[in-house]
């Protein structure tokens, strides 16, 4: 809202700026809001922000992005989306700086909105449910396959005494006397000590055996690919920490690329996109590199606002290690278990498919159990052959991922020495880096415009301080 008073205009020239820019972004984050909406923020995102706000009262957006572990841009994105939904505030000081301030029941007041959100709990449930589901199926159908070949190669024993009895010949099938039954009977863990031995997987849920199968032929996933937000998350805690500059040795520590990959220092590219950061030369010719969004900090109170110079944290930084992929979380017992179906089943395939070949069998025995596993014959070897083939190859990459995941470990573990215990050079760089590192907080009384209160109000107490 403009005001006409000259002399008013010239007293609220040096805020007018930041009023202008703030109301630019005012628009552009309704906008943006209405058109990505707080249904459109990764749940995950959502909910740390949600939690940041909570337990600080407002955030800036170095905040978020370091709270969630989220690029800049996006964290600006969601803060908008939110406050726009919730009825936040955005507020900016007199250089420009702005932070979003939430009410303290914005999780409350975003499912009252959205219908989509009540349910969201609900459908991540159901797709962890049908998750499981498909992980049981795939292994009851070990049991079902070794029950139709079985009963199937019983049934063709069967006959074929008949067939001796009757002096029609017989001695075309031979009497399979493994029973995969006998196996599970003695195999099964915790067989004669009361209690079942399981697997955990999942933070330490129990994996029953129908899993157990599931994960030896197909694993149970990366566990880094969970890392990957509390990689970015840490990383952004950290150059918060560090006031904003840092060295390519201590962004090295969170990273995941080799570091010879593609340059001396092309690994901390990412970095840079994520957090908006660029790099910097000091008078010595040191390569810094300058993270503005990280540099500011809000903070709900009355305490005074401040910017200070060279505040870098003192904490030793540690290397953000990779975890090695297991083969499978299953237990020991387990595997063993698993192998010996695994093999009784395929022993029962191949024997059964050689019966079948058979004319006199494909004949006389075209229905019943039989006829269905000669219709079923093309599935039950395909599952017999995925069932070892498929683990086979992933032992083979994994042996490849773990030993790159070694290699990288390794070279932060010695980076981490080596900030720890800086030579000179490395001594300088990062003395040079605390030299230029920035910290502002943004508290209440920084605060000379804020979106939820009367424009001219705000302009008139400006007049009055």
């Amino acid at each position: 809202m403009d005001v006409s008073s000259s002399s008013m205009r010239a007293f609220c020239a040096p805020p007018r700026h930041a009023l202008a820019r703030v109301r630019r972004e005012v628009k552009r984050g309704t906008t943006r809001a209405r058109a990505s909406s707080s249904e459109s923020v990764p749940r995950a995102t959502r909910s740390a922000i949600l939690v940041a706000a909570k337990r600080r009262g407002a955030l800036t957006v170095g905040d978020a992005a370091s709270a969630a572990g989220v690029a800049v841009a996006e964290a600006r994105r969601a803060l908008l989306a939110i406050a726009e939904d919730v009825g936040g505030a955005l507020e900016v000081d007199n250089s420009g700086e702005m932070r979003v301030r939430l009410p303290r029941d914005a999780e409350a007041a975003l499912l009252r909105r959205s219908w989509k959100l009540k349910v969201e709990p609900v459908l991540q449930k159901s797709v962890q449910v049908s998750q499981l589901l498909v992980r049981m199926a795939f292994g009851a159908a070990l049991f079902a396959s070794m029950a139709i070949v079985y009963m199937a190669i019983a049934a063709l024993s069967a006959q074929d005494r008949d067939d001796r009895r009757q002096g029609r010949g017989g001695g075309r099938v031979m009497m399979m006397h493994l029973s995969p039954y006998d196996i599970w009977w003695h195999m099964n863990p915790g067989f004669g000590y009361g209690r079942r031995t399981q697997a955990t997987w999942d933070g330490g849920q129990e994996m029953g055996f129908l899993e157990s199968v599931f994960s030896f032929v197909f694993g149970d996933g990366d566990p880094n690919a969970e890392l990957e937000e509390a990689r970015w998350k840490a990383l952004g805690e950290y150059i918060m920490a560090q006031g904003g500059v840092v060295t390519a040795e201590e962004i090295s520590l969170f990273m995941k690329e080799d570091k010879k990959a593609g340059g001396d220092e092309a690994f901390v590219i990412p970095a840079l996109i994520q957090f908006q950061g660029e790099p910097t030369v000091d008078e010595q010719g040191n390569i810094l590199y300058v993270f503005p969004a990280l540099q500011s900090t809000a903070k709900v109170g009355q305490g005074k606002g401040n910017s200070s110079r060279g505040r870098r944290s003192a904490a030793r930084p540690r290397a953000f290690l990779e975890k090695k992929i297991p083969f499978t979380r299953a237990s020991s017992a387990q595997q063993v278990l698993v192998v010996l179906l695994g093999a009784a089943n395929a022993i029962g395939v191949v024997w059964l498919s050689r019966l079948l070949t058979s004319p006199y069998i494909a004949r006389e025995f075209g229905v019943g159990v039989v006829g269905l596993a000669v219709r079923l014959m093309p599935a039950l070897q395909l599952y017999a052959l995925t069932f070892f083939a498929f683990p086979g190859l992933r032992w083979l990459w994994l042996r490849s991922q773990n030993s790159k995941i070694e290699e990288r470990n390794a070279q932060k573990e010695e980076v981490e020495f080596k900030l720890r215990s800086p030579d000179p050079l490395l001594s300088d760089k990062l003395a040079s880096a605390r030299s230029m590192a920035r910290s502002k907080v943004f508290d209440d009384k920084s605060v000379i415009y804020s979106s939820d209160r009367d424009t001219l109000e705000q302009q008139f107490e400006q007049l009055e301080d």
